[in-house]
């Protein structure tokens, strides 16, 4: 009989927690590419669209009242030190300053047109082509992410690429066709844990050591994935994405924009007296904002 072939209990439990993590590394590498790539953009595009032309114009306030409360300052110094003010010299420099402002304004802009294209271009899933979608995108994890196959071949990263493209854009039939190639041209094979014959080990050492330290880097592996997972819950837009929902939430928001937006205009008009009292120019500021 070839008793060689039959597994000690201590090798069948490692295969079983090795195959057991495996599999629960899969299912978080399978939910955090879904989240990144489908649920995180769609709640950022629903949250701006919601709040994104109040947020636009607090980047457009911001940056005036940063600017007008430097012009301020800058006329003053100039002031005391009996120099002449000159406001085309003092604009450009303001230009220079606040360049960064300038470019946060149109980041803002440019997000509210994405996420009015992404909700008007992206068309929800069914429950049922969700779940398949899903489902055929877990099969390429399993036999294409780089995570579990670090050693893959340039066509299995090609292939994994397009299968990140596809959940982004909700392709199922881009999805089908990859499992299907997988299916004919096959994958790499699943790693197993490491083993060594006994034969083959110095007198007094284990001979699942290496089984044991491969299965202690694959529980190191799916516990840094699942804190990585679970943190983007905690973080914007999942963290709120429950509340857009919610009337009272959005209205309560929508308060806080406003109040926010009032205030900061305030500011930028006091900061415009004050130079219109530098200059001696109450009737208007010849800054361009």
């Amino acid at each position: 009989m070839a008793y060689d072939m039959i597994l000690s209990p201590e090798q069948t439990l490692l295969d079983l927690r090795f195959a057991v993590l495996r599999n629960r590394l899969v299912d978080t590498l399978t939910e955090r590419n879904m989240l990144v790539h489908q649920r995180i953009p769609y709640e950022k595009a629903r949250y701006t669209h919601e709040f994104g032309d109040e947020e636009l114009q607090l980047a457009i306030l911001d940056y005036q009242a940063a600017r007008a409360s430097a012009h301020v300052r800058l006329a003053q110094a100039l002031k005391n030190q009996d120099k002449p003010i000159d406001a085309v010299t003092l604009a450009d420099q303001l230009d220079v300053a606040f360049h960064d402002k300038q470019a946060a304004i149109q980041q803002a802009s440019d997000l509210v047109t994405w996420a009015t294209d992404h909700l008007e271009n992206t068309t929800p899933l069914s429950p049922e082509d969700s779940e398949k979608l899903h489902t055929d995108f877990k099969t390429l994890v399993k036999a294409l992410h780089p995570d579990l196959h670090p050693d893959q071949s340039p066509r299995d990263a090609n292939m994994f690429a397009l299968a990140q493209v596809a959940l982004a854009d909700g392709d199922l039939e881009l999805m089908a066709t990859l499992v299907e190639t997988l299916a004919v041209a096959g994958s790499g094979t699943d790693p197993a844990p490491s083993t060594e014959p006994a034969t083959m080990t110095a007198t007094g050492e284990d001979p699942f050591r290496f089984a044991k330290r491969d299965l202690f880097y694959l529980a190191h592996r799916y516990l840094h994935e699942k804190a990585q997972t679970l943190a983007l819950y905690e973080e914007w837009p999942l963290n709120v994405a429950g509340l857009l929902g919610v009337p009272r939430w959005l209205a309560r928001q929508h308060g806080h924009y406003e109040q926010l937006l009032q205030q900061w205009s305030w500011q930028v008009a006091a900061d415009n007296v004050r130079y219109g009292v530098l200059i001696g120019d109450l009737g208007g500021i010849n800054d361009k904002q």
